[in-house]
Order: structure tokens, then C-alpha cells, then sequence
């Protein structure tokens, strides 16, 4: 059988459970499950409904957080995903300077695992 191909326009960094930054939208906090520039992978509890404009802050650690407005598109489970709309300019930029392990240079430095 044919691998399942990934037709994803942007890479995804992936964090393993222990190690996720947090989301925190209004008074709920999550975890990242996978951050790209144009979204993230959020475990959503308490669930936050398909549709919804949020404001939310991306905690990498405790000197580094990033404000971000985007709208949940999906929801399956306890996981859910955020289509970024706004967030600082090119702070979320990927460009694939220094490929390394599929993962691009940029991307490690600002969401170190």
C-alpha cells in the first residue's frame, strides 16, 4: 500500500505530551499539540465550539508568550484546531533557511521542544 502523503501547505512542529506549550483563551488553559504559521493543534477541554473567534496567548515558557486572534475550524474529540488570523508579523515565519530533521531552523529556535 501507498503511504498516506502529507498535502499540508505549512510544516507542523509537533510536541510530545510533557513538554507542550500552553493556550490559554480567556480563563481555560490548554496544551499545543502542533503549532505552523498559519495555525495550531490544541487538546480541547473544556471544548471550545467549532466556529469561534478567539483571542488566546501561546505560553512557550515563562519569559515567552504570543498573542494570536484566529477561529477554531474543526474539533474532534478533545483535540481542535485554530486557523491563525492575526498574530505579530512574521514572528510565525518558517522559511526553510536551514532544513534540519523535516523541521526548518527558524521554527526550532522559536518553539524549542
Amino acid at each position: 500500500t501507498a503511504e498516506k502523503q502529507d498535502k499540508r501547505a505549512f510544516i507542523r512542529l509537533e510536541y510530545p505530551p510533557g513538554k507542550r506549550p500552553k493556550f490559554i483563551v480567556g480563563k481555560d488553559e490548554m496544551e499545543v499539540i502542533n503549532i505552523s504559521e498559519r495555525g495550531l493543534k490544541f487538546v480541547n477541554d473544556p471544548e471550545l465550539p467549532m466556529g469561534k473567534f478567539i483571542n488566546g496567548t501561546i505560553v512557550l515558557s515563562k519569559k515567552t508568550s504570543i498573542n494570536m486572534k484566529g477561529t477554531i475550524v474543526w474539533s474532534e474529540g478533545n483535540e481542535a484546531g485554530v486557523l491563525i488570523s492575526k498574530i505579530k508579523a512574521g514572528l510565525l515565519s518558517f522559511a526553510p533557511v536551514a532544513p534540519m530533521n523535516g523541521l526548518h531552523m527558524p521554527l526550532i529556535k522559536l518553539f524549542p521542544i
